[in-house]
């Protein structure tokens, strides 16, 4: 992960908002927070998640989406 990924806000960097992104596409069915909460649970046992991210609400999770265009 890069420097530019890391944030100190404690706000999910691009690159799991990618994940996302693809998360969404598997779990069409399912609403933002429950695919987060799933994709942020996924991380954690892979070992891929920090514990300074936080699982967004859905107003952040559209603004971060919108960010990576």
């Amino acid at each position: 992960m890069g420097k530019q990924a890391k944030r100190a806000d404690g706000k999910l960097p691009p690159n799991v908002m990618v994940y996302f992104a693809m998360a969404l596409a598997l779990f069409a069915d399912g609403d933002d927070d429950k695919v987060a909460a799933r994709l942020a649970g996924a991380l954690m046992g892979w070992g891929c998640w920090d514990a300074g991210w936080e699982v967004q609400s859905s107003g952040e999770i559209t603004q971060a989406r919108q960010r990576l265009g």
